[in-house]
This record gives C-alpha cells, structure tokens and sequence, in this order.
C-alpha cells in the first residue's frame, strides 16, 4: 500500500470513528453479519432558496469499500439490502463509488 492509499484509509477511519454512526449489515444471501462506523446523512429541515422550500438530498451513508465486503455488487445485482445504523432499519438501493472508487454512498430509505 503506497503512503497516500495508507493516509487515505486513516482519515477515514478517524473520521468515522468521530462522526460516524454504528452500523450493521447481514446479507439477504447469507453469511455476515458485519458492523463498521459510516458516516450519514439524514437531512431534517427544509432549506427555503428564493421563494421555496426544499430537501437538500435524500438520505445517504458513506463507507469505506473495505467495511462492507460485497454490499455495493449485491446492490447492483438484487433487490434492496436492509442495513442497521443506530438501531435503526433502512432499505439500501445503489449509490455511486466516490473519487478512487474506495468511499462508497449508498442511499437509504426508512424500512
């Protein structure tokens, strides 16, 4: 692992660790569970821009690629995963690999 890859790898785990939430994830194939900290986003108030009100996005998390080995291929592949942050159940649909392919965004729905 070369010195940026290791630098990246531990911001993000000090950040998580910070500012993250407890999660967790068993797979509806089977095998798991596993349980990583990711980072969320959970908007709760409307923005007013001019003369409306909107929602900046919907909600989302952000892992690092290691954290939850096949989660982002069973999405592409199958139906919606359900994933535990907080004790609370979310539905995952297909996000986007972020810069370098490392940090994944899944968007989540309330289950």
């Amino acid at each position: 692992m070369n010195l940026f890859d290791n630098l990246q790898q531990h911001t993000q785990a000090v950040v998580t660790q910070v500012m993250g939430y407890d999660a967790s994830w068993t797979p509806l194939i089977g095998g798991g569970p596993f349980t990583a900290r990711v980072l969320m986003n959970k908007p709760t108030q409307e923005q007013e821009v001019g003369d409306q009100k909107i929602t900046s996005e919907r909600i989302g998390m952000e892992y690092f690629a290691g954290d939850f080995p096949g989660l982002y291929e069973s999405l592409e592949d199958r139906e919606p995963e359900v994933i535990i942050i907080n004790g609370i159940s979310y539905l995952a649909s297909i996000g986007e690999k972020k810069f370098d392919g490392k940090t994944i965004k899944l968007y989540l729905e309330p289950k």
